[in-house]
């Protein structure tokens, strides 16, 4: 999307509060030129006269007229499914077979004319993404006298093949409203991507359930991914839970006083992540637009790791669920601590070296907090109920340490502010210049009487919110049917 194209952003850049929009709707002069409220103003010579009063847009194009005059089209086809065989064995044996695909693609045509703030432009892309999977699973399920088993093993082989291809015009348009390639005032701007990723895997999971109110799962996985090194990219995360349904142990006859459900639970799990693809080698790569005829190629300005290896996350949780008064209250709360290691990141590096950035295990990062939800129903008679939600997060977060020699990566900015990865601090740490203040917390002016502000940026806060949540309600009505 280009800036003229998006009218959200003039709200907050380019717009007076004063603006009446009325006024712009009527978006085309007699003259055919649109109707602006930027006008670039007057026109001067180098002796300060007057040449002519400039009507033209200066800094952005009148909304409605954008809504009217730009192209923007998009399409997409998308195709979905799967199939599934299930043989069964033996009693409580069965195998299993499913293979499945999700295909789609997206199409888009976008065109800004001649008489836009902006370069005239045409440009046509189109996406196409496939990814299929094929599972098979070796099943056993069977009920003891007073245990409960459930055991799975199996594999899944996963590839991914994504393309694009994009063709654009270069230094804008020669006709105005003739939205083609050909169009183009200079040759246009061709490029074609193609990206493929592969992942094996072999899985387990057993499920035990002793009396029916205690429950243990342990599930196992090793995958096999093309992102990494040859050799190298085989990595394992196991899982295991434990959980009790107390309201259900015999000596309580399933309630507890007023509580009819009563359930605890603790957790370990780890995940694993491999990396994106075609980030061990370095190749050259493609520059536009071709020089007197010939393809060009240059070294890119970030570096490739060929001894990349993938991220692992491990979690613990511990939680609680509780219903009350015949499911009319219930609240389920826990607490979470969630460590990722060898995080992958770009990291700035010297141009000494050839290149700007590096990829690398970069960083070890820890997310903790308590997250809850209460469930209340305030009215319930025999045909209306009203439901109320409630759901919330606390999180803590830190950036544990990164690579040797990294004090933070830039993750983007403004003029304003910038965003930051730095050891210490909360993922995504806000950088900018703050107030300057004495002992005492006071704000310090200067002899003008202006607030003094810190000569370099400092950290201000975290772009990640502390708390979030949300509530929702809903009403119910039964009508019999007779």
């Amino acid at each position: 999307m280009h800036k003229t194209g998006n009218p959200m952003q003039a709200f907050t850049q380019w717009w007076q509060t004063q603006l009446d929009m009325d006024r712009l709707r009527n978006d085309v002069r007699t003259d055919g030129f649109q109707q602006t409220w930027n006008a670039r103003g007057p026109q001067k010579d180098a002796d300060n006269n007057l040449l002519f009063y400039d009507e033209q847009p200066n800094f952005f194009d009148n909304p409605f007229w954008v809504r009217e005059n730009f192209l923007q089209e998009d399409t997409r086809n998308r195709f979905f499914g799967n199939g599934q065989v299930v043989v069964d064995l033996a009693e409580g044996l069965s195998l299993s077979g499913r293979a499945g695909t999700d295909f789609y693609q997206f199409s888009t045509r976008e065109g800004i004319p001649i008489q836009s703030v902006e370069t005239s432009y045409y440009g046509e892309e189109e996406r196409r993404f496939q990814e299929t999977n094929m599972e098979a699973k070796l099943s056993y399920n069977k009920d003891f006298d007073r245990i409960s088993l459930n055991v799975v093993a199996g594999g899944n082989r996963m590839r991914q093949f994504i393309r694009r291809t994009s063709a654009e015009t270069n230094g804008g348009l020669a006709l105005d409203g003739f939205y083609n390639i050909s169009n183009s005032l200079a040759s246009p701007i061709v490029s074609t991507n193609e990206q493929e990723w592969g992942i094996n895997s072999v899985f387990g999971l057993a499920s035990i359930g002793f009396d029916n109110w205690l429950y243990m799962d342990v599930t196992a996985r090793n995958d096999w991914s093309s992102t990494l090194p040859e050799g190298s990219n085989s990595y394992f995360y196991p899982s295991v839970s434990l959980s009790a349904v107390i309201s259900d142990l015999p000596v309580f006859g399933g309630a507890i006083g007023p509580i009819s459900f009563a359930k605890v639970r603790a957790s370990y799990a780890q995940v694993g992540l491999d990396a994106d693809p075609y980030r061990l080698t370095d190749v050259f790569s493609p520059q536009v637009p071709n020089y007197m005829g010939n393809p060009r190629y240059a070294v890119p300005n970030g570096q490739n790791n060929p001894n990349l290896g993938p991220e692992l996350t491990s979690e613990y949780e511990f939680g609680l669920d509780l219903r009350m008064f015949n499911g009319r209250f219930g609240i389920d709360i826990a607490y979470y601590d969630r460590t990722t290691e060898d995080q992958i990141f770009s990291v700035p590096a010297s141009a000494a070296t050839g290149y700007t950035s590096k990829i690398l295990n970069a960083g070890e990062m820890r997310n903790y907090g308590v997250e809850f939800q209460v469930n209340v129903v305030p009215i319930e008679t025999e045909d209306f109920q009203w439901n109320i939600t409630l759901n919330a997060l606390r999180q803590n977060n830190e950036v544990v340490s990164l690579a040797d020699g990294v004090e933070s990566i830039a993750r983007g900015g403004t003029w304003a502010a910038d965003l930051r990865i730095a050891e210490g601090l909360p993922y995504m740490a806000i950088f900018g210049q703050d107030y300057v203040f004495n002992e005492n917390g006071e704000r310090l002016v200067d002899e003008d009487g202006f607030y003094q502000f810190t000569s370099e940026r400092v950290f201000l806060g975290s772009a990640i919110a502390d708390w979030t949540g949300g509530l929702q309600t809903g009403f119910r009505y039964f009508s019999a049917v007779v």
